[in-house]
């Protein structure tokens, strides 16, 4: 199989995201949604750090990941005793940057549409 370039810098994109912002996704799953949420972060981690390519699973956990911290799956009645967070608490910030940060990732590495004749 060739060489594919296009799968290699997409891959290159997830390991520098997840080097520069593993630790706080992994915090953040921690907070929103407990241990397992922040042990399958850091899963995550490992895998792209190993992978010799960017797989289905790992864009559908980096997919998961972002619904996560976009609350798109809260249920409320189920979090944690300390949640919901306030707004004004520093970390709902700091969460929301992330959540941003992690959009753009997945469209970076969003697979290329064909053109349409």
């Amino acid at each position: 199989m060739p060489f594919d370039h296009h799968s290699h810098a997409r891959l290159f994109a997830v390991q520098a995201w997840l080097d520069e912002h593993g630790n706080a996704a992994a915090n953040a799953a921690r907070l929103l949604r407990g241990a397992a949420a922040a042990d399958g972060v850091s899963r995550l981690v490992d895998d792209a750090r190993q992978a010799d390519g960017l797989s289905r699973l790992m864009r559908a956990r980096l997919m998961a990941l972002h619904r996560l911290l976009n609350l798109d799956d809260a249920d409320l009645d189920g979090f944690p005793s300390m949640l919901p967070l306030h707004p004004a608490d520093p970390r709902v910030l700091e969460i929301c940057l992330l959540a941003d940060s992690l959009s753009s990732l997945l469209s970076e590495i969003a697979p290329a549409q064909p053109v349409a004749a």
